[in-house]
């Protein structure tokens, strides 16, 4: 029997909506985003990259997939979801004595209200595969920004009167290219697959977590009516660096209709900064911002 080989072009721009869990994956597929993420059995061709590098040893119809170009972002978050939509939407929360509105705070984590998002574009000519091997070369901006506790509970519930309101911001923004060369083969009744990542860091920007802090306190009472607080803020930027990961997957052979995978992404991930490399160097090691380094408010 002839093999049959197409090329897939994939245009497609996502939206996702907002939802309850943050994602980790970066690379964006219709089918994955379609199914939630619970994507690692199904995902073939260059598409298992970032899912499951071990499907590439299935066989299927299709040998060869190509993607000309496209474009895929998210935006998540830790606090909003349907269930709390449908929950809180149109209610008065000031109604018995404030009840829901008090559950609703109750509900913010610790770290306060996170929001999550990334962007994914798939380099031209770049990303394709064949049979058991795959390349892929993605451009991929992530941002993790968000609002603190005390914050968003000032914004609902006003001043807390003798309390410390915290104000310790966590704001990160990445911009990276990431290569990954996939591989994969059959081991007995399994398959096992492999993918090597090469992580060329354009920027990094955001606050010190270790060193960025703020409160304020409200004080209300006899000889006591003022407001106190303090905020130190450490801004930090970095421009050129580079990094290795890699994905390792495990997928069984197809029994009585299912199939199991598992896989494990982004292992020993880690990104060095300050490297001089060609984008620091075309860039004079300056940041998106001022003049490059660090800076104190």
């Amino acid at each position: 029997m002839q093999n049959r080989r197409i090329h897939i072009i994939v245009f497609v721009f996502i939206l996702l909506g907002m939802t309850i869990s943050l994602i980790g994956q970066t690379r964006r597929d219709p089918r994955g985003m379609a199914l939630a993420g619970a994507y690692g059995v199904m995902a073939r061709g260059l598409f298992t990259v970032d899912y499951n590098p071990a499907n590439l040893a299935i066989q299927e119809q299709y040998k060869s997939y190509r993607v000309w170009g496209g474009i895929g972002t998210s935006f998540t978050n830790n606090i909003l979801s349907l269930r709390s939509y449908n929950e809180y939407n149109g209610k008065d929360l000031e109604a018995n004595d404030g009840l829901l509105k008090e559950q609703f705070l109750e509900e913010i984590p610790a770290d306060g209200w996170r929001l999550f998002s990334d962007l994914h574009v798939p380099i031209p000519y770049l990303n394709f595969s064949r049979y058991n091997k795959a390349f892929t070369s993605d451009f991929i901006m992530i941002g993790d920004i968000g609002l603190p506790k005390g914050l968003v509970t000032f914004l609902l519930h006003g001043n807390p009167i003798g309390k410390n309101m915290s104000l310790d911001f966590r704001e990160d923004f990445l911009v990276i290219n990431q290569y990954a060369y996939s591989v994969a083969f059959p081991i007995k009744k399994l398959f096992f697959g492999v993918s090597f990542k090469y992580l060329q860091g354009f920027s990094y920007f955001g606050l010190n977590p270790d060193s960025s802090y703020g409160y304020v306190k409200t004080n209300f009472g006899t000889g006591k009516n003022y407001m106190e607080g303090e905020g130190y803020y450490l801004f930090q930027q970095s421009v050129g660096g580079r990094g290795f990961a890699m994905d390792i997957g495990l997928t069984t052979q197809e029994i009585d209709g299912y199939r199991l995978g598992f896989s494990v992404t982004n292992v020993f991930g880690r990104i060095n900064w300050n490297k001089s490399t060609i984008i620091s160097r075309l860039m004079g090691n300056k940041g998106f911002i001022g003049d490059g380094g660090n800076h104190a408010y």
